[in-house]
């Protein structure tokens, strides 16, 4: 190896760039020079990378002006040592310290700095490592610590206290739920999608037959100017929900409103309904004509009404606007701006391609145009205000109604390179950069998400604050949180824009910090977190789940040996056991093979030679299957998703999920990965109505509530 390389490999090593990997079929590869390259550009800001040793020594002296780093994360009652890069001539000196807790109270002393290295951060040319310790702090939360040293400078960092577990139920019982994609729910009175008042309507009678939760699809902010942008998985926030999931009569001001009601109860209008209601797949564009019109009769009802007399109503929006603060006011401008623009020119989508001025959100532009557009600024908060209501009363009902889990949501693992969380703060952000996943068996080309990934390093300076805001806004409204791809915690698959899913790299992240911050917010929420940890699983990545009190996601279809699926018993404990999930093929459709045949149809499968093993294997797994359920009929029929579901059940998993598209026997998948326009994702809905499946879920689950008791499962 020549020095170019050494140098690159030490420049890669200190940004945690990975320039190897081994993928699921156990193949290892090497980063291109190219992809390693794009991706020092991106993290550092630096373009020219012809004298990797040039670049190394830039970024330790970047590096040692940060004299502390920006996040320090205890557990209660563990000693606090803190890392300091300084001139020489500090050994031995006293610093004062005085630490801030959240709620106030200030604690102090002193401590002495002594030399010593800290692995984690080399020192530049004229400085050295230095150390001082503070006793344990055993209050949880984030707390402000500050170092005074000799000269009058001032040191500040986050102190991180957290708890070494995220939350879990006292009690060792085990629970089952149902799935459902909200959209996908029919309803004899929703607009043609499924609303919060299906989920409502569904978590009655699941709570009536025992289950212990019922999971949701992500819920996130999508793009209200831009209806027809629809994956739950490529939201423009992560921090604020989707409008087209109001109940639009729930709300208070609509029984108010003679101009809405006349509008609703018109012939024209309710034939426009009926037609959304019978459509075979959602129909996005005019369910959301149809909720926009009447939600703008709402708002102007509000205003006059409520705002102008200062009402009990007035003040409970205006506290939620000031609870929610600076980030709910730039909501509204970024989604008044996104309309605005696409008004005038249907290629302003997305504020990458914004005319400059706006798109820094701290911009005089940007503040001149709040405030001659206040009030359509103030609609887009009015509906956050009323998403907020809804699921407050989501999450009652589901309590009251003696669900111990209550609501199950799903938190993508990133956002939209073109939505709000990245307009709103860009620089933690590589925009030219795209995660995704390498090949594995169910995706042989990889996958590409189209997600920019957030820069490690950026992302600690802003002490996870973007991190933590997230995880609170899903937490506060449930009960168990799937966080999907969990290993970006501790590395994600980057692709520079120009390549291919498969010519990615890894990228790690600071996974110790980032779990500690998942368990106190898990332990201030009482909320259960879930990791999909499917794909290229590092296995110590299992074992700091395990031992951070994530349960994994276990998907029936991978969990295997080579030779066989595992039985009940050897899945572990600490999981969520359910057969698929929305990437993957229904029961029905895994049985008879429909997504080889649609992968096929869309040339999918990089080779046949693919091909023909996942029609091999496919063979196999069915013939196990028919053994292990004791069944002799070949045919896909009802007994075997009853079989199965039961043969499940009996593992000793704390969660069992069971998808509403199993039960109802659906053969095509809700998502096609790989697919844009080529397969109608995400606008799949179910076959019958919320009224029908009510009445359906008792007979299609007694084998279910039998298995509840007979194998300890509970609600």
């Amino acid at each position: 190896m020549n020095e170019t390389s050494n140098a690159m490999q030490e420049l890669t090593g200190f940004l945690g760039i990975a320039h190897t990997y081994t993928d699921i079929f156990g193949q290892r590869h090497e980063a291109s020079l190219n992809a390693q390259v794009a991706v020092i550009q991106a993290m550092t800001g630096i373009q020219d990378i012809e004298e990797p040793a040039h670049v190394l020594q830039e970024l330790l002296q970047q590096r040692a002006k940060q004299v502390i780093e920006p996040v320090h994360g205890v557990q209660p009652q563990e000693e606090v040592e803190c890392c300091l890069i300084l001139r020489p001539g500090y050994d031995g000196e006293l610093v004062k310290w005085v630490l801030r807790l959240e709620n106030g109270q200030d604690y102090e002393g002193t401590a002495q700095i002594f030399r010593k290295e800290c692995p984690t951060r080399p020192c530049a040319k004229g400085f050295e490592s230095y150390s001082c310790k503070i006793p344990p702090c055993a209050e949880l939360g984030y707390h402000s610590l500050s170092l005074y040293l000799k000269g009058g400078e001032i040191l500040s960092t986050t102190l991180i206290v957290a708890p070494s577990v995220c939350y879990l139920p006292a009690s060792e019982r085990r629970y089952w739920g149902l799935a459902c994609q909200v959209y996908a729910l029919k309803g004899l009175k929703n607009w043609g999608m499924g609303d919060l008042s299906d989920v409502e309507a569904l978590l009655n009678s699941a709570s009536h037959l025992g289950a212990g939760f019922l999971g949701l699809n992500p819920l996130c902010s999508l793009f209200y100017a831009r209806p027809e942008h629809i994956s739950p998985y490529s939201p423009s926030s992560r921090s604020f929900f989707h409008y087209l999931y109001l109940d639009v009569p729930l709300m208070p001001e609509f029984s108010e409103c003679p101009a809405a009601q006349r509008l609703f109860e018109s012939e024209a209008f309710q034939t426009r309904l009926r037609a959304t209601r019978n459509c075979e797949f959602v129909d996005y564009l005019e369910v959301a004509k149809l909720k926009k019109q009447i939600l703008e009769l709402l708002y102007n009802h509000f205003v006059q009404h409520h705002l102008k007399d200062n009402t009990d109503m007035a003040l409970a929006f205006r506290s939620f606007q000031q609870e929610k603060g600076e980030r709910l006011h730039a909501f509204g401008v970024f989604e008044a701006l996104n309309e605005y623009l696409l008004s005038l020119d249907s290629n302003n989508w997305g504020w990458p391609v914004w005319p400059k001025a706006f798109q820094d959100r701290k911009g005089s532009e940007v503040a001149a145009f709040a405030d001659a557009h206040r009030k359509r600024v103030e609609f887009f908060q009015y509906l956050q205000y009323h998403l907020h209501l809804q699921l407050s009363m989501l999450q009652r009902t589901a309590m009251g109604q003696g669900m111990s889990l209550g609501l199950y949501f799903d938190l993508p693992v990133g956002s939209d390179a073109s939505g709000f969380d990245v307009w709103y703060d860009s620089q933690p952000f590589a925009l030219n950069m795209s995660i995704g996943a390498p090949p594995d068996e169910f995706n042989p080309k990889g996958q590409n998400w189209g997600l920019p990934p957030m820069i490690p390093q950026r992302l600690r300076e802003r002490r996870y604050e973007p991190f933590i805001e997230v995880l609170r806004a899903n937490m506060r409204y449930a009960s168990i949180l799937r966080i999907d791809h969990v290993m970006s915690l501790m590395r994600l698959f980057w692709i520079p824009r120009g390549m291919e899913a498969d010519q990615g790299l890894y990228v790690h992240y600071p996974m110790k910090e980032l779990m500690s911050i998942v368990a106190l917010e898990s332990h201030r929420n009482q909320c259960v977190v879930v990791g999909e940890d499917l794909g290229t699983v590092p296995d110590e990545f299992r074992l700091a789940m395990k031992q951070a009190g994530m349960l994994s996601y276990r998907i029936f279809y991978f969990e295997r040996t080579d030779e066989r699926f595992l039985r009940p018993e050897e899945l572990p404990q600490q999981a969520l056991a359910t057969v698929t999930s929305h990437d993957l093929p229904t029961l029905r459709g895994y049985w008879q093979g429909r997504d080889i045949d649609l992968r096929t149809c869309l040339e999918l499968f990089p080779s046949k030679e693919l091909k023909d093993r996942q029609i091999a294997l496919r063979k196999q797994a069915r013939k196990e299957l028919l053994d292990l359920l004791n069944l002799t009929n070949d045919a896909f029929t009802p007994e075997l998703v009853q079989r199965l579901y039961c043969y499940l059940g009996q593992a000793k998993s704390m969660l069992l999920l069971v998808p509403l598209e199993d039960l109802m026997n659906q053969l095509d998948q809700v998502n096609l990965p790989g697919t844009v326009q080529e397969y109608p994702n995400w606008r799949r809905r179910l076959p019958y109505s919320i009224e029908e499946l009510t009445r359906r879920l008792s007979a299609e689950l007694s084998w279910l509530i039998r298995i509840r008791s007979e194998q300890g499962l509970e609600g």
